[in-house]
């Protein structure tokens, strides 16, 4: 992985352009209106500021901005050697940023991506398919780069390129945000093998060997931890990715109310990872609407846990204590009383902006936050996450 720096001693971005390619923020910046939408709600005010906003026309806003024949032009050129490779045909990902570095099979002697067993009626690719995926690097809201992957879920044909991506791309965790089977639709291929304890067999698939090593389900959510092998150098190599499975989450819908505590946990464990520099994979079926979701909940919640910390460090100096006495604030009493220490130009400084995170995202992959619901919830879950970091300060 290229030599981020993972401290977040940079605020994060809330209102602004995405820096590695922006076309929306043309409108942003050149339509007052537009950038009234991208302008973030102060965090001590978001119960009552997002009663302004009309939130399924935001979400028209941004699909008109995003999904112009400019975008279009950014997409994958049409192959029909690649398109088979698209569980979507609609769903393309955008040439600068579409993962790059899965090497081609056919100029490996020893991968042989015909010699594959467990997976039915997968086959050897051609020589351009055998190094293209549906899948997108993601920036976070620090401008880390790179640090998460968006993409669809694997069909027969890509598994062999979905393995590629992980071992190339150093890739720890993998999030799994839809069933294999969703009303009697095929949303995704099993790209890991069956934990039958009597009969646990490897998957092997091309030059890699996948086996599970642990697996533990709460409610919904499945972990498996993958333990990964492949020979180079005459040497075998192991990886291993742990994959959070959630079950909770409907296609092109949201989770419902008593989910909060488990998409909580799978967000910090993506943040965890990323403050340690380990990239994360994230799919559902087409790799934008769940995908989408979660990565900007990810985001604002980067950004309120950099707030959380910035307003203690804040409320220390009005007390003139030492910046490390976290102990003295919690001496203050309830939160009123330590939010008088701050000043209202000081409480506006602590906006996010749900507008222009997911505008963003939609600048890094197509069609990032698929409906209006969806994006809706990203107001719904923040609301609660602000109210709960302001009663922990």
């Amino acid at each position: 992985m290229e030599n981020n720096n993972f401290s977040n001693s940079q605020p994060p971005i809330i209102e602004g352009k995405e820096p590695d390619s922006d076309l929306s923020y043309e409108w942003v910046n050149q339509m007052q209106e537009i950038n009234k939408l991208e302008k973030g709600i102060p965090i001590f005010n978001f119960a009552e500021g997002i009663k302004d906003r009309k939130q399924d026309m935001e979400f028209r806003v941004i699909r008109k901005i995003t999904e112009t024949v400019f975008h279009n032009n950014l997409l994958q050129e049409y192959s029909p050697e690649t398109n088979k490779h698209n569980r979507y045909n609609n769903i393309i990902p955008y040439k600068h940023s579409i993962i790059s570095n899965i090497p081609d099979s056919f100029s490996d002697q020893d991968d042989d991506l015909s010699e594959v067993q467990n997976i039915d009626g997968l086959n050897g690719l051609p020589s351009k398919a055998s190094t293209y995926i549906n899948a997108n690097f993601i920036n976070d809201c620090f401008n880390r780069k790179k640090i998460f992957i968006a993409t669809q879920g694997p069909m027969k044909n890509t598994i062999a390129n979905f393995w590629k991506m992980v071992w190339y791309s150093d890739v720890k965790s993998v999030v799994m945000l839809c069933r294999l089977i969703e009303q009697e639709r095929v949303e995704c291929d099993q790209y890991w093998p069956d934990n039958q304890e009597e009969q646990r067999q490897p998957l092997y698939i091309g030059q890699f060997t996948i086996n599970i090593e642990d697996e533990q389900t709460k409610d919904k959510l499945i972990i498996r931890k993958l333990n990964i092998s492949k020979e180079e150098d005459d040497q075998i190599k192991t990886k291993i990715v742990i994959q959070y499975h959630w079950l909770g989450w409907p296609d092109h819908g949201v989770p419902d109310d008593d989910s909060y505590e488990t998409l909580e946990e799978i967000i910090d464990i993506m943040i965890q990872n990323a403050n340690l520099g380990k990239r994360t994979v994230v799919h559902c079926s087409a790799g934008v609407g769940r995908t989408g979701t979660i990565l900007s909940l990810v985001n604002l919640t980067m950004t309120l846990q950099y707030f959380a910390n910035q307003i203690k460090l804040l409320i220390l100096k009005q007390l003139d204590i030492n910046q490390h006495d976290y102990n003295a604030i919690e001496a203050i009493g309830p939160i009123s009383q330590k939010l008088e220490l701050l000043t209202d130009k000081q409480k506006d400084e602590f906006r996010i902006s749900i507008f222009g995170t997911v505008r963003r995202l939609r600048e890094q992959r197509w069609g990032m936050v698929y409906t209006n619901v969806q994006y809706s919830y990203l107001y719904k879950y923040m609301e609660k996450a602000i109210k709960k970091m302001l009663n922990n300060l």
